[in-house]
């Protein structure tokens, strides 16, 4: 099992690449991210990122300062913090 973004202090901090499950146009604040890889995230920070309706964009969730993780949408250069909820 991948346990990638529920230990801060864990060895493994590789970014993690999968897709969004379904359709996604943007983040609002307290947005859920299911992936196509079971994981669940959601947004820890306040912001909005909007874009055209997309299915199963590819996302990259990178690791960041303390322990951190932020999740990126191929193709766009906007990034927003994350935790791991399963």
């Amino acid at each position: 099992e991948d346990r990638r973004g529920f230990l801060a202090d864990q060895p493994n901090r590789e970014p993690i690449r999968s897709r969004i499950d379904g359709a996604f146009s943007g983040w609002s604040g307290n947005t859920r991210f299911e992936l196509e890889n079971g994981m669940v995230w959601e947004q820890i920070e306040a912001g909005r990122f909007s874009i055209s309706q997309v299915e199963n964009p590819e996302v990259v969730i990178s690791p960041g300062l303390l322990g951190t993780w932020r999740l990126s949408i191929e193709g766009y250069s906007t990034a927003v913090r994350v935790q791991r909820i399963r």
